[in-house]
């Protein structure tokens, strides 16, 4: 009898065990999933919108009118026409899967060629420069103040000189790139090392860590957090930099996209231009520095605390 109720516990005990592995597997995919199914019902909502004001249009905005549709529903013929200046959803989207099936290719690698390889440079000299300024209080009254003055300069603001210094091609776009994302990397770069709590500094050097040990085990870690936050800002920068030189100079890539669109008054090319832009932007920032802001997390145990 005494064995028989012991199993009969041990497998109580196991289904209940089986029942909160369960329910904590659902809780840790639960607020993802809703999170997801929030963000695309907000999206479709928004296209519905934007696709029955396009048609409708009681106010006649944009005035000018060129595209038109008729519908059959139930046995009534419905004419509906659009702006071509604001055209629907479904328009652009007919629309961007001509742009994709002509030269898009050439124009997102070109444009990310541009994009990476001047951002990889823009931060390979920034960070050491944002380094010497939050150790040495020579650079900092030196350096950093050109920085700082430097700092407020939107980066297309650089494109005359750019020209000037280096005429048309890849290059100035590239240059343009750098300071889009130069200044941003430095001074965050030096903020971050500066803002280490100092109680972590004095704990290192009693446990006897010293120089580059103390570097790469205290500091940076520390500091990584705001270091990634302003690489991140800095590519965001980057990025307007890049679509923004390319819709004045190029001869191809997704700025150019739009200007194209502009020069044959095309607003549904352009807005196509805007949408590739921002979804490799999206997927770029949520694939790269999403992906290392979340090992960070886990890494060293960082939570966001949201009301």
């Amino acid at each position: 009898m005494k064995l028989k109720n012991a199993s009969s516990n041990d497998n109580t005990s196991t289904e209940i065990k089986k029942l909160i592995e369960a329910e904590l597997k659902k809780s840790k995919y639960q607020p993802a999933y809703r999170k997801y199914i929030f963000q695309l019902s907000f999206i479709i909502l928004f296209l519905v919108a934007w696709e029955i004001f396009a048609w409708w249009n009681p106010f006649h905005w944009p005035p000018a009118r060129a595209g038109a549709a008729t519908f059959n529903i139930l046995g009534y013929q419905i004419s509906v026409n659009y702006s071509f200046l604001f055209p629907p959803p479904s328009v652009v989207l007919s629309k961007f899967v001509n742009v994709l099936a002509e030269d898009a290719l050439i124009d997102i690698t070109g444009s990310l060629r541009r994009l990476v390889s001047a951002y990889l440079i823009s931060a390979g000299v920034a960070l050491p420069i944002g380094m010497l300024i939050a150790f040495f209080k020579k650079a900092e009254n030196t350096i950093d103040v050109l920085v700082k003055i430097l700092y407020p300069i939107p980066g297309i603001a650089w494109l005359p000189l750019a020209i000037l210094w280096f005429g048309l091609g890849d290059v100035p776009i590239m240059f343009i790139i750098f300071t889009g994302a130069f200044f941003t990397i430095a001074v965050n770069t030096a903020a971050a090392i500066k803002n280490v709590d100092p109680i972590l500094l004095r704990a290192a050097k009693n446990l006897g860590a010293k120089g580059l040990n103390r570097f790469f085990k205290v500091i940076i870690p520390a500091a990584f957090p705001q270091l990634l936050t302003g690489l991140r800002i800095a590519w965001a920068y980057s990025w307007r930099s890049l679509a923004a030189a390319e819709m004045l100079i190029a001869t191809y890539g997704l700025g150019f996209i739009i200007e194209y669109g502009r020069m044959i008054h095309d607003a549904a090319i352009v807005m196509c231009g805007m949408v590739l832009i921002g979804l490799i932007g999206f997927l770029i920032d949520r694939g790269i520095f999403g992906v290392i802001e979340n090992f960070t997390i886990k890494r060293w145990g960082m939570t966001i605390t949201r009301g």
